[in-house]
């Protein structure tokens, strides 16, 4: 009497024509009954089926993987042991067309497809307020390109979002296209001031993985017309600006060993003359590259991540230094003119008298 068998799965059936590889496997309670039983094994260009004593018990569909040139059979009882027997393999070529799976067959899913590794990319995000008003357009600008800085061309459809302070709840604001150059450009019009955080990002596709990056942008209004605007990769908090000494600072923090970089943006009739503007950093002055439109000033600087103190003063040197700048009126100007003359006469006059008292003796 043949040995006992265990439950078998009928598992990784792999056959050198047409070199396939795909694991199969179906629990039947026949396959422990003490008797032999045939098998068969139908392999079609894009489908496998299974029959068990002439029965139609399996159907797999789908894209076959034709890498390997070997065949295989395993079976499995967990911690038990038993024989696993398979007798009378044989091939043969065979035309016939699998049937339809029948009502209520086990039809295992098709693996997915796998997915080649796919290149880095990069994308950048600016912002550029197109105005100092109040609810003015601003424009998230960036280019999109692979690790070496090459182009991906265009038609790529870049998604912008915005979160308020620091929540974790996404809004999308829009999406636009990029260029021949890989340059993208989004419009948006803030509903009110405040910080907030923008996002861009590309989905990727079969040849690039995605990719995405992230901005602070906050605003303050000024005199309920003019604002404030300030840019920045770091967290800004406590955006002030001080009327009395005309001084806007705020707190700007990173992770240690990374590079910060802050635009501020305020307008011209606040200060006419950008270089009257001095720069603090944790009270000590930093570089600061100035730029202009018709209607702001654009103030950017860096500095290495931490927490840090920034001070912008907006006094001109007139303001600063007044002393230097006191114009004098005309009428207090002609008192001093008649007062220096009259002085200098005096002088004269004396020395004249003397000289005619030496002349009669």
């Amino acid at each position: 009497m043949p040995r006992p068998y265990p439950r078998i799965d009928i598992k990784e059936l792999v056959f050198p024509v047409p070199r396939i590889a795909l694991e199969l496997h179906l629990d039947d309670s026949r396959v422990a009954d003490d008797t032999w039983h045939n098998v068969s094994v139908v392999v079609g260009t894009s489908d496998v089926g299974v029959f068990l004593d002439d029965q139609f018990i399996l159907r797999w569909d789908g894209a076959l993987d034709r890498t390997y040139d070997w065949f295989g059979f395993s079976g499995a009882t967990g911690a038990a042991t038993n024989w696993h027997i398979i007798d009378n393999f044989s091939i043969t070529a065979s035309a016939a067309d699998l049937p339809p799976a029948p009502s209520g067959m086990n039809v295992p899913p098709p693996p997915p497809t796998p997915m080649l590794p796919r290149a880095p990319t990069l994308i950048s995000i600016s912002t550029d307020a197109s105005s100092s008003e109040v609810g003015s357009t601003v424009n998230i600008n960036g280019r999109l390109t692979d690790a070496n800085d090459s182009l991906l061309g265009a038609n790529k459809t870049i998604i912008l979002s915005y979160a308020v302070g620091n929540s974790e709840s996404w809004f999308q604001i829009g999406s636009g296209q990029t260029d021949a150059l890989g340059e993208y450009n989004i419009q948006w019009v803030p509903a009110a001031s405040g910080t907030f955080l923008l996002r861009t990002e590309w989905s990727g596709d079969t040849t690039y993985s995605g990719t995405s990056n992230s901005t602070t942008l906050s605003f303050l209004p000024y005199q309920n017309q003019k604002v404030f605007c300030v840019e920045s990769n770091s967290t800004v908090t406590g955006l002030e600006f001080n009327d009395s000494n005309r001084t806007l600072t705020f707190t700007v923090s990173g992770p240690n060993g990374t590079i910060g970089y802050t635009k501020v943006v305020t307008a011209k009739s606040l200060i006419s003359d950008a270089s009257g503007i001095t720069t603090l950093v944790d009270g000590k002055a930093v570089n600061v590259t100035v730029s202009s439109t018709n209607e702001t000033w654009i103030l950017e600087f860096t500095y290495h991540h931490s927490t840090h103190q920034v001070n912008i003063n907006l006094n001109s040197q007139a303001e600063k230094n007044p002393k230097a700048t006191h114009e004098v009126s005309p009428s207090i100007l002609g008192l001093a003119l008649m007062t220096a003359m009259a002085s200098a006469a005096i002088p004269t006059v004396i020395a004249k008298r003397r000289k005619m008292k030496r002349s009669d003796n």
